[in-house]
């Protein structure tokens, strides 16, 4: 029993130390790269700059080319954003992004509102779940088209660069 009780111990210490130095790692990693904000924070605007010159240096685009793509490109990234955050992700524990974090989509928040109260209906938590898989739907198709207006102004290169960094599918 008591050993039971030492290895308990000594795997939650080492669960501590590990979690403690992946977030001071990640947290370095972000101040390294700019990521972060005043006071700190993490600043979507800034991450999704370096995501945009990471595209243009990758693909290997020229400034001309880059005033057509750029905006199809952000607008895709936004949209994947969008599209991320409406699975929950991107989100404090209490449903609350970061400081300067873009809302995520309003059906999220309603469904998790809704599951607050285990008063809530079945019947309004059925309704809540129907919006959110039609907003979800919806951001797909959004986020299709606009991948598709991106890349009909790539070369197959620059395509394949952004199908390799994930930008498109």
């Amino acid at each position: 029993m008591r050993r039971q009780v030492y290895l308990g111990a000594l795997a939650a210490a080492v669960a501590a130390i590990v979690l403690a130095l992946g977030s001071v790692t990640i947290s370095m990693a972000q101040e390294q790269r700019g990521d972060r904000g005043p006071r700190g924070q993490f600043d979507p605007a800034q991450f999704l700059q370096r995501r945009m010159d990471a595209h243009k240096e990758q693909a290997k685009i020229n400034d001309e080319e880059w005033q057509v793509i750029e905006p199809l490109l952000k607008d895709v990234m936004e949209k994947q954003t969008q599209q991320f955050r409406g699975r929950g992700f991107g989100r404090r524990p209490g449903g609350q992004g970061g400081p300067g974090a873009p809302a995520g989509m309003p059906e999220v928040e309603a469904l998790q509102k809704a599951l607050e109260s285990e008063a809530t209906p079945a019947d309004e938590i059925k309704a809540k779940m129907k919006a959110l898989r039609d907003a979800r739907a919806k951001a797909e198709k959004d986020l299709q088209d606009a991948r598709e207006k991106l890349r009909k102004v790539l070369t197959v290169r620059q395509e394949a660069q952004f199908v390799l960094m994930g930008t498109l599918d």
